[in-house]
């Protein structure tokens, strides 16, 4: 007791200052704060603000390292004293959003794991306020080590250098934690958050990047629903998350690759007499995250990239044409059939690109929407000339009208405590369905009155949704847990949900209009739509 007393002691004791530490002591302390901040805040802060802002880059480290070093400085002063405690509280509590986001993925996936390290939290800073470094270091060891097998059994072999990141992360982290001084300097609550979004993370990153084979049997073994695309057969070893998305075109399927640095599109065909045939075209970038097939031939498909649309074609596979714009990732696409007209969104921007298909040089960008929001998804009603853009802020989601000739917007209607990526419009009914992600809502907009009439609950994580106008029905992807809604707008129901497995990508329905195509970490399936809807039993 006098022992644990006295180490109760040590660690109350005042931290050594800056200048007091030995240059091995301050580079470890410097790493706890990065580590705490760059591992797990700026990948996604980076994903949605940086790339429209890239001089941000180096602030946000910048900023930390320079409050890390001029603190013990400013805790001279009683006015240092409260800066300091300002700073504590904006960097806990960026951490503390991001540990929310984290734990929210984690939530939908796999409900236990949140709930141990809620418990597990509190009880590590505790001890590393009260108890000997080499003891948590050895704990830490103990829990993360089960994530690192995790990663491994779930995700293909590039995982392996994610898994060895962790590695050198905890080693960093039980090493300034076993040295006392740094340990006192730090404090234990950054390292709790290390730790803790290390596990959540590599967690998370298991079950979004994970191949899930062993689901095959009960997908397919629903009426309608078939596989068409085996990761463990692709002779090329494409596997899971690697692609963004999959659609019908011609007598294969097309793919977009989800690695930025992977500047190809696929085709596979299947033969079931020999292994996948698997060709490819480069594109120089990145594509979006779908496809849209030319109304007058169902061979030939549009696919988005950045600054760049590709039209691509088939028998043999080729690129007809590209179309070069000055914009950010175009991602998703929209199509006026009659009019011939394609509507592209700049991913995380502020415009969108109108596209002329039969005259590649008329292309002309709409006006911008505010600057306090990001553009992610637009839809179009090409027989009123009007576009739809779906864009996010700090307060929810707002959705404008434009006139599809001009480009103009010509109004604008917030969605309060709506936050979601995407929607789907109806142009027939008038009616627009934007998909509440984080709080599993979904807002039915009536176009005409330009007001929100209605909000179903559909369930956490529902993602983007595919407008059926042949059958007047909604497909609506739940992301994570890969689940598909059918949803009929007549009777406000659910009439069909179909398991198709963990990280269920965008949904294309093929030229004719009776199948669905679908990319999950389990395959990619086809749905006999006419087969799977026979039985409509789940009406509420």
């Amino acid at each position: 007791m006098t022992t644990q007393i006295a180490a109760a002691v040590r660690r109350s004791a005042p931290p050594p200052t800056w200048r007091e530490m030995r240059p091995g002591e301050r580079v470890a302390a410097l790493a706890l704060y990065l580590l705490a901040l760059g591992t797990h805040l700026l990948p996604e802060y980076g994903n949605h603000v940086v790339r429209q802002n890239p001089h941000l880059i180096p602030l946000v480290p910048l900023l930390f390292v320079g409050a890390l070093v001029v603190r013990q400085r400013l805790r001279a002063s009683s006015a240092g004293r409260v800066a300091v405690r300002l700073w504590q509280v904006v960097y806990y509590g960026l951490l503390a959003v991001y540990m929310a986001f984290l734990t929210y993925g984690l939530a939908v996936l796999d409900w236990w794991l949140p709930w141990v390290l809620m418990a597990w939290a509190p009880a590590a800073a505790l001890w590393i306020r009260l108890g000997r470094g080499r003891w948590y270091l050895a704990a830490h060891i103990l829990v993360v080590a089960p994530v690192f097998l995790l990663v491994a059994r779930h995700t293909p072999a590039p995982a392996w250098t994610v898994g060895a990141v962790y590695v050198v992360y905890a080693s960093l982290i039980g090493g300034a934690v076993a040295w006392p001084r740094v340990s006192r300097f730090v404090g234990g609550l950054p390292v709790v958050f290390l730790v803790a979004g290390t596990i959540l993370y590599a967690t998370l990153y298991a079950r979004y990047q994970g191949v899930y084979p062993d689901r095959i049997p009960e997908i397919t073994a629903q009426p309608g629903v078939r596989l068409v695309y085996d990761y463990r057969e692709d002779a090329d070893g494409k596997v899971g998350s690697h692609f963004m998305f999959a659609a019908k075109l011609g007598d294969g399927y097309l793919l977009g690759p989800h690695d930025p640095q992977e500047h190809f599109v696929y085709l596979s065909r299947a033969n079931p007499a020999a292994p996948w045939n698997v060709e490819r075209e480069h594109i120089w970038t990145r594509a979006g995250d779908m496809a849209v097939y030319d109304p007058a031939d169902p061979n030939v498909a549009y696919v988005g990239g950045w600054g760049t649309l590709f039209k691509l074609a088939t028998d043999p596979f080729r690129i007809v044409h590209r179309i070069e714009v000055g914009a950010g990732m175009l991602n998703t696409l929209a199509l006026d059939a009659d009019g011939r007209r394609l509507i592209a969104s700049q991913d995380g921007g502020r415009t969108v690109w109108r596209f002329d298909l039969d005259n590649p040089t008329d292309v002309v960008e709409s006006e911008a929407i505010p600057e306090n929001l990001r553009l992610f998804d637009a839809d179009v009603d090409g027989v009123r000339g009007r576009f739809y853009v779906n864009a996010m802020g700090l307060d929810g989601n707002v959705i404008f009208e434009g006139n599809l000739d001009t480009m103009r917007l010509t109004r604008s209607l917030a969605l309060p405590d709506v936050h979601g990526w995407f929607f789907a419009v109806d142009p027939a009914a008038r009616r627009a369905y934007v998909f509440g992600s984080f709080s599993g809502e979904m807002v039915t907009v009536d176009l005409e009155q330009w007001a929100e009439v209605r909000r179903t609950r559909l369930g956490s994580g529902i993602r983007n949704g595919t407008w059926d106008a042949k059958r007047g029905l909604l497909y609506i992807s739940r992301y994570l847990n890969g689940e598909i809604i059918v949803y009929d707008p007549k009777d406000d129901a659910v009439i069909k949900k179909l398991e198709v497995g963990p990280v269920a990508r965008h949904l294309s329905l093929t030229p004719d209009g009776d199948r669905l195509v679908v990319r999950t970490a389990a395959g990619i399936f086809e749905v006999d739509l006419e087969a799977a809807l026979t039985r409509r039993s789940e009406k509420p």
